[in-house]
């Protein structure tokens, strides 16, 4: 409990996000492993991290999320791999998440369950809108793959074009995740003028694909963010027993740093 209380604590700028609406997403796993330790220490320091939050201000409202990646890819610094074959279905999943839930006892819980499959095509959807108003941000790198630009340096990789069929990288499945976990939570507060941020529990091997979502969501996904409100992004890097966790921040319209 102590390590996610010093975690809450360094959330904090100022008063900035206290009262705030969270959304804590816990309980990641990928389908070709199955719920493993990961799975079930990040769902139990979610739901002790949201304790945290609304005890400490009663205007803190707090909503949880599980992400299942159903899409076996391969992401790092260098490659993002995306094979053509779905082995999982999205019902076995879910199944496989309401039996974590029931084995840590949080049917108190409301949980809102995506997987990476469904996100990707919604992300794909956005991509070829966004191609159709020619937006300033994407560019053409070679011959099939399309980026933006990172404010870390270098090209976020989007999609690959083959004919008329798109291929989603990670940072677009993640972009939209995050992007609609933000969407979600307004619709949850719909009268709120309070920050929304969005808390995200991974594993060190997923930063990259994780940090450079968040930058499609800033720098692409944000059209219908008010801009009289404040988003955070917070990936909460940890182990397997989320023992040793590390936070980092983003802010919209502010200066992304590593």
């Amino acid at each position: 409990m102590e390590r996610l209380q010093n975690l809450f604590k360094d959330m904090k700028i100022g008063d900035q996000l206290n009262p705030a609406n969270f959304f804590i997403q816990g309980g990641y796993y990928e389908t070709k492993y199955g719920v493993d330790e990961f799975s079930e220490n990040s769902l139990k320091a979610a739901i002790e991290l949201g304790s945290i939050i609304k005890n400490a201000n009663k205007q803190n409202t707090v909503s949880y999320g599980i992400l299942v990646n159903n899409m076996q890819q391969v992401c790092g610094d260098t490659v993002c791999l995306t094979p053509d074959e779905f082995k999982t279905d999205a019902k076995v999943a879910e199944q496989e998440i309401y039996e974590l839930i029931k084995k840590l006892n949080l049917h108190d819980y409301d949980f809102t369950i995506s997987n990476e499959r469904s996100i990707k095509n919604k992300g794909l959807r956005m991509m070829k809108r966004l191609l159709k108003q020619g937006s300033s941000l994407l560019f053409k790198r070679d011959s099939t793959c399309w980026c933006m630009p990172s404010k870390l340096g270098g090209d976020i990789s989007l999609f690959e074009m083959h004919s008329d069929r798109l291929v989603a990288k990670c940072p677009t499945i993640m972009g939209t995740y995050y992007s609609e976990m933000i969407k979600k939570v307004e619709e949850y507060n719909p009268s709120s003028t309070l920050p929304v941020v969005i808390i995200d529990f991974c594993s060190y091997n997923d930063k990259d694909k994780v940090v450079r979502g968040l930058e499609v969501t800033f720098g692409l996904l944000n059209k219908n963010f008010n801009p009289n409100k404040t988003y955070h992004i917070m990936p909460v890097l940890s182990d397997m027993a989320c023992n040793n966790i590390w936070l980092m921040k983003f802010f919209l319209n502010s200066e992304i740093k590593a």
